[in-house]
């Protein structure tokens, strides 16, 4: 099933809740599943009543968060509100990454993808008690 696509002029039209809500249950659809308020809840570190808030603009994420769900959701971190820090806590200007924390999230991500893929296998597997 696929459900309509929005473009991009509406998804930054929303707001940020909607945009969690949005690409938490109905992006994800034509992948094969969506996402539960308790997993995603689990992946950031946050309760499910703290990811309710958020979808119902209750609560917002702090910037922490907003990185752990862009990269959840496979989406540009500023399409979450995410903006660099204009300056370091020195007054200079914000420094790249190290090249060690780089590599740790792009192997972070790809054992998730892989974590997914895993689970997606996991939750549409027919179990040995259920018949064909």
């Amino acid at each position: 099933m696929i459900e309509s696509e929005l473009v991009p002029s509406e998804l930054s039209a929303m707001t940020l809740g909607k945009r969690i809500n949005y690409l938490r249950r109905d992006l994800p659809k034509t992948h094969g599943r969506h996402v539960s308020q308790a997993e995603l809840a689990r992946r950031v570190g946050v309760t499910e009543g703290m990811v309710g808030k958020w979808e119902r603009d209750s609560a917002t994420p702090d910037p922490d968060n907003r990185l752990k769900l862009a990269k959840i959701f496979r989406v540009p971190a500023d399409s979450m509100g995410y903006e660099m820090p204009s300056t370091d806590e020195h007054g200079g200007s914000p420094s790249e990454p190290p090249a060690w924390a780089l590599q740790l999230i792009k192997q972070q991500t790809e054992l998730d993808a892989k974590l997914d893929i895993i689970i997606g296998f996991h939750l549409t597997r027919p179990t040995d008690t259920e018949t064909p």
